[in-house]
C-alpha cells in the first residue's frame, strides 16, 4: 500500500513569507530614483550602446526592492503591535462592561430584597 506524503510547505529565496531582520534604521524609498532607474533598465532592454550593464541595473533594482521589502515588513510588525494592543484594550472594556452589569444586576437585586 502506498502512502501519499503529505505536502511540505517549503521555503524558497523567492518565498515571500520568509522575512529579513528588520534594520534599526529603515530604509528610505525614494520613488523618482526608482522610476529613473527603471528607464534607464528600458533603455538597456531596448539594446541602447550607452546604457549601463544590466547587471549593475538589476543590482540597483535588488537594493531597491531589499528596502521596499524592509519597510513593508516593519509596517507589518507595527501592526501587529497595535492590533494585539487593541485587543488588550478591547478585552479590558468588555471585562469592564460585564462587571458594570453585574454590579447593577446585585443592586436590583438588593433593592428589591425587602
Amino acid at each position: 500500500m502506498v502512502v501519499a506524503k503529505k505536502a511540505e510547505h517549503y521555503t524558497t529565496p523567492l518565498d515571500p513569507l520568509v522575512f529579513l531582520p528588520i534594520p534599526d534604521a529603515l530604509p528610505v524609498v525614494n520613488q523618482p530614483e526608482l522610476n529613473a532607474l527603471l528607464c534607464l533598465i528600458d533603455d538597456a532592454l531596448a539594446g541602447n550602446p550607452t546604457a549601463y550593464p544590466l547587471e549593475v541595473l538589476m543590482t540597483n533594482l535588488r537594493l531597491s526592492m531589499r528596502n521596499s521589502n524592509a519597510l513593508v515588513n516593519a509596517s507589518r510588525l507595527s501592526s501587529a503591535k497595535a492590533r494585539s494592543e487593541l485587543d488588550a484594550a478591547d478585552t479590558k472594556l468588555r471585562e469592564a462592561e460585564y462587571e458594570d452589569d453585574r454590579v447593577k444586576r446585585e443592586m436590583r437585586d438588593c433593592e428589591g430584597f425587602e
